[in-house]
């Protein structure tokens, strides 16, 4: 048996594994380095009814929080039909000492969470009659958009049209 080919051989062998190794360790390290510059916001709609506040509204409850590794700064959340981006500031709703607004900018921290609430009869009835004076097609899917201050748009769909909104006006 020849032990110099042998030798080479297992020389060889571990030369390719550590190559290999580092290769891997290099593509972890750049994955880390790029992880904190990764914004990670996730936006969700719901119903939310207020219990205990002798308060009979059906609210909208759109939640944006922060799931990534650095504090991101939300200029501002709108309703977005098509091509138009709807201010929904003034339509939230609030209850002294329970539901505050949201005031713009507002800075999330990681794992952290801020909630606007809207009432369900406010909404519907601006979509009633933005339909009525042909603002917008009652087949159009509304979606929720939100801007952080590094013009970065962040974009959840509600899965409602706006003609769903309007079919709840009373």
């Amino acid at each position: 048996m020849d032990w110099t080919l042998f030798w080479t051989a297992f020389g060889a062998i571990g030369t390719t594994l550590g190559s290999l190794i580092t290769a891997i360790a290099v593509v972890v390290a750049v994955k880390q380095y790029k992880e904190p510059l990764i914004k990670r916001i996730n936006i969700t709609f719901k119903s939310a009814i207020p219990v205990g506040m002798n308060v009979d509204n059906f609210l909208y409850c759109i939640s944006v929080s922060n799931s990534g590794i650095r504090p991101i700064t939300i200029s501002n959340i709108y309703l977005n039909v098509g091509s138009k981006n709807l201010m929904i500031n003034n339509a939230q709703f609030s209850v002294y000492g329970f539901i505050q607004p949201l005031s713009f900018p507002v800075e999330l921290q990681p794992e952290k969470e801020v909630n606007m609430y809207l009432d369900e009869q406010v909404v519907a009835h601006f979509f009633s009659d933005a339909i009525k004076n042909n603002h917008f097609d009652s087949e159009t899917i509304a979606k929720i958009a939100v801007t952080d201050t590094t013009n970065g748009w962040h974009y959840h769909s509600t899965k409602m049209t706006v003609g769903s909104f309007a079919r709840l006006a009373s």
